[in-house]
């Protein structure tokens, strides 16, 4: 407690003291003080002592011990303290204390602490794997549904005040295992494996969805045509005997030239005196005693006699 609230109703002690007296009857004056109860023969109280400092007794024992009560229905822990800053659980009682006369037993001052409970919260989180069909959306295999994962977090209630406080540390982060999709016959899973997953306190729930979609049929091979059978061969033809090349006609004889004229003798010039003219060649040919003119016929007769003989000797030979 940080300040003096009265919890309980406070509890005031008091202590009784008296003094006897021995007082002189003529005269009045104190003789002295009694403090024994002894008396003479003739029944008289006795001084004791003089010393009125002296002469005060009790009529009460000593300040008494004193339980303190009892406030845990009230939130408070059981045992108080005498320390107001450390909850020392040592004032259960308030022992009992010896008066003095003329001396205040003054006050004791015990500390009531709040009481503390333990407490605790966990968050779950869950983890659910559903498998389907793409085509249909029904249930293609069991849902898999994981044992959650929990966490928690410790503090303390204040019991007076209801307030709970929380320490701030949670358990730590903890992994869903990775699941296998099932296999169906036909099928194909989207998802072959869900991986593991690593959660903690402020992780949501996790669903996952696995779709299942048929696996394509391969195509059927046609049947192949029945083969034609291969058309016939055409028997060749009786190849032809070539044709006897015919024979080259017999090349006809040239005609014989006509004998030419003889040329006109051109007039005599008359010869000039200086220069002289020179002397004509001789174009006489040899033997025949025949112009040159004559020469250049007989070369040509020749050679068309030739060429008729040559195309003779190719039509013969093809």
């Amino acid at each position: 407690m940080s300040q003096k609230t009265a919890l309980a109703k406070k509890v005031t002690q008091s202590v009784s003291w008296k003094q006897v007296q021995i007082i002189d009857k003529v005269n009045g004056k104190v003789l002295g003080y009694n403090t024994t109860g002894h008396k003479d023969k003739n029944g008289q109280l006795t001084v004791d002592t003089t010393d009125a400092a002296k002469s005060w007794l009790p009529v009460s024992s000593d300040y008494p011990a004193v339980t303190s009560p009892d406030l845990t229905s009230f939130g408070y822990e059981k045992v108080p303290s005498f320390n107001q800053q450390h909850n020392q659980q040592d004032a259960a009682v308030v022992v009992e204390k010896s008066a003095k006369r003329n001396v205040s037993g003054g006050e004791v001052d015990v500390y009531y602490f709040h009481a503390n409970t333990p407490q605790s919260r966990t968050v779950k989180v869950n983890e659910v794997i559903r498998y389907r069909y793409k085509d249909t959306g029904k249930t293609a295999a069991p849902d898999f549904v994981a044992k959650p994962l929990s966490f928690t977090q410790t503090g303390y209630k204040d019991m007076v005040t209801n307030v709970v406080v929380w320490n701030g540390q949670w358990s730590p982060a903890q992994e869903f295992k990775a699941v296998t999709s099932p296999k169906i016959n036909g099928y194909t899973p989207d998802k072959s494996v869900i991986q593991a997953q690593r959660v903690d306190h402020n992780s949501p729930d996790l669903e996952f969805l696995v779709l299942y979609s048929k696996k394509a049929q391969p195509t059927k091979p046609t049947e192949p045509t029945q083969p034609t059978q291969p058309t016939k061969p055409t028997v060749p033809t009786q190849p032809t005997q070539p044709t006897v090349p015919t024979s080259p006609t017999k090349p006809t004889q040239p005609t014989r030239p006509t004998q030419p004229t003889n040329p006109v003798q051109p007039t005599q010039l008359t010869a000039p005196t200086e220069p002289q003219t020179p002397k004509q060649p001789n174009r006489q040919l040899p033997q025949t005693g025949r112009k040159g003119n004559m020469g250049i016929v007989a070369a040509v007769l020749a050679a068309m006699f030739a060429g008729s003989l040559g195309l003779g000797f190719k039509k013969r030979r093809n």
